[in-house]
């Protein structure tokens, strides 16, 4: 599923190319929507959507500043710059041209005629498509070609582990005469446990071992941070703009689930923090428990192995931290979730079975007491 941002300082505008389209069949969801030119910009930060529905002028940053400082944005992360298709009146003529001398897809006057958005839209569709699938297959022809690199070097053998490394690949090799064959086996599976996060093979050639690891880009490092690491902060980090419930199903859109799939989890999590009434209620209108057994629910909605939890008690009281605690224990004890958490706070640690004390960036104590 693709993800749409709708841009434009008209709220019944907003609203009605929302509905004028069925977006889900078409192959996109909405992901959030901008009244000005600024929160766009913020909003394609944080969404990263594959289709903008752009205002050509709106207040704080016109369309045509918005597409100027996300290409630019885009350019400097290496990252994949948004389709735009410009909404503008009969006298913008010039603008919609200047945005199509940008690098925009195209552009529609007010009000849209259904036909001819959904003409565009499946044109834009239809190449976001065809570069996914060029990148995927130039990625294929890539894998074979390492593949058979670390194939020739697994021939060698050796009686050494060895690190080989390029610009897309490490690998650990490991001949069958430097490990017993009894261990060889749980040696394997521990490396691959290890490594779980990243995409990678096993390639056995005469009993020498080579485990493949692919070096993550920061698209691919965002996956895994998502799909394998759940956040919390002492701040919270709730976006301002959208419900509690829109703030946990966040990460899940990220992870291309279904709309309907998002919503049913992000209910079920928020029940389980015991913010199911509190859903449909915006960041300012909780308070900083409520606030943070929010983050706690979106930290778990892609089931993920670890839980880094920062300062998570710092802005709270400490009635209100004992439950966000209760929470946590409960997470590790009965869910066997990972969780790594950092306080100044001895009482909080006390609370954890393992405890590692850490001054001027070094290790100074690893056990199941607080340092005095």
């Amino acid at each position: 599923m693709m993800k749409l941002l709708i841009a434009d300082d008209e709220e019944s505008i907003r609203t009605g190319l929302k509905m004028i389209v069925d977006w889900e069949n078409l192959g996109f969801t909405v992901c959030t929507e901008a009244s000005n030119g600024n929160e766009a910009v913020q909003a394609i930060k944080d969404y990263s959507p594959d289709l903008v529905l752009l205002d050509i002028k709106m207040p704080g940053l016109t369309g045509i500043e918005v597409i100027e400082q996300v290409n630019e944005y885009c350019k400097n992360q290496s990252l994949v710059t948004p389709s735009f298709i410009i909404l503008s009146g009969f006298s913008q003529f010039e603008y919609a041209q200047k945005a199509l001398n940008l690098g925009a897809k195209a552009y529609l006057l007010k009000p849209v005629d259904e036909d001819e958005l959904l003409e565009k839209v499946n044109a834009i569709k239809t190449e976001i498509l065809k570069n996914c699938a060029v990148q995927e297959d130039s990625k294929n022809a890539r894998k074979y070609e390492n593949r058979e690199f670390y194939r020739n070097l697994l021939e060698k053998g050796g009686n050494e582990i060895k690190t080989e490394c390029n610009d897309e690949f490490t690998v650990l090799m490991c001949s069958q005469e430097y490990f017993p064959s009894q261990d060889k086996s749980l040696i394997v599976k521990n490396l691959e446990n290890y490594f779980s996060f990243f995409a990678r093979e096993i390639i056995n050639i005469n009993g020498n071992i080579a485990l493949v690891l692919k070096n993550a880009n920061e698209e691919e490092m965002n996956v895994i941070r998502n799909k394998k690491i759940g956040f919390v902060f002492q701040n919270f980090n709730l976006i301002g703009r959208t419900s509690a419930l829109k703030n946990v199903e966040l990460p899940m859109l990220y992870a291309g689930v279904p709309a309907e799939e998002r919503t049913k989890r992000a209910k079920e999590l928020l029940s389980k923090v015991g913010m199911a009434s509190r859903a449909n209620h915006m960041p300012n209108e909780l308070s900083g428990g409520q606030k943070q057994r929010v983050a706690i629910a979106r930290s778990l909605v892609n089931n993920p192995s670890i839980i880094l939890a920062d300062e998570p008690t710092g802005a709270l009281d400490s009635e209100t931290s004992a439950m966000v605690m209760d929470i946590f224990n409960d997470l590790n004890k009965n869910q066997g979730k990972t969780i790594i958490l950092i306080t100044h706070s001895k009482e909080i640690a006390e609370q954890c079975p393992r405890i590692v004390t850490i001054k001027d960036g070094e290790i100074i104590n690893d056990s199941k007491e607080v340092l005095s």
